[in-house]
């Protein structure tokens, strides 16, 4: 790590963390941005208990040149007697990481916290790398959830927004759930973007408004909802194409609870 840590108090954490989060968001799908009085009332209960846990503490990343590229916010249980061997939890409340190196480095103060036995954290992303640098990878638990849920209401507009794993073009004909006529798209599409267009040709793919939001943002696989009955292949091996196609990495992740 050519970066370095250092304990943060709330003002400092307060005044970094919209530039840090900027940054995140245009690094990973289906982040949500945030206006400015989130950021304002961000921490506000930072001095208080919650749960049995201490006051939130912070500790920010540096990279070489001084700049901030990482924030971790923080809460601590110990439960420690003289009979006892001390047996501690630490709560991520955030974790912010614009650079790989960053991201490391704060996961690593969190898990080699002094006193501490437990670690948990929520509203992680899904693919979280730390994990693999553990001695013993299957500590980490972890449970799914949704975190976000997308109706797209301006398909070729949102298709055309995004890069693809592939380049690639497909017809897709896309199915309101009101029964209104369905709507069909050329998308041409690869690593440095995309177009979508009306189109009059033959689908090679047919789903409904829900199915697309699913694979939207690049984590759920066109196969998969294929198999489930969710996307029909109007053109052979369409389904495989469109799956290597809408995958993206890292895995989509909102980073907000709202």
């Amino acid at each position: 790590d050519t970066g370095r840590l250092e304990v943060a108090g709330l003002a400092a954490a307060r005044a970094e963390l919209p530039d840090l989060h900027e940054r995140v968001c245009a690094a990973r799908n289906g982040m949500v941005g945030l206006p400015a009085f989130r950021f304002r009332r961000r921490y506000r209960d930072a001095d208080r208990e919650v749960g049995g846990f201490g006051a939130m503490r912070f500790a920010l990343h540096r990279d070489a040149g001084g700049g901030v590229d990482g924030l971790v916010a923080y809460r601590t249980h110990l439960d420690w007697t003289w009979s006892n061997p001390p047996c501690g939890d630490l709560q991520v409340e955030e974790l912010w990481a614009a650079t790989e190196e960053s991201e490391m480095s704060l996961w690593r103060f969190c898990l080699e916290h002094d006193l501490m036995t437990r670690v948990t954290a929520q509203w992680r992303p899904a693919d979280e790398a730390y994990q693999l640098r553990l001695a013993n990878p299957r500590a980490w638990g972890q449970t799914l959830g949704d975190g976000l849920w997308l109706r797209p209401l301006d398909p070729p507009a949102l298709l055309a927004a995004r890069r693809y794993g592939r380049e690639d073009g497909l017809v897709l004909e896309v199915h309101e759930p009101d029964g209104s006529p369905p709507r069909r798209f050329r998308l041409e599409g690869g690593l440095e973007g995309a177009t979508c267009v009306p189109s009059t040709a033959s689908p090679d793919l047919s789903l409904g408004t829900a199915a697309l939001g699913s694979i939207l943002l690049g984590d759920a696989a066109v196969e998969r909802l294929h198999r489930a009955g969710q996307v029909e292949e109007g053109t052979a091996g369409a389904v495989i194409r469109a799956t290597a196609m809408f995958r993206w990495s890292p895995l989509p992740w909102s980073g907000a609870f709202f």
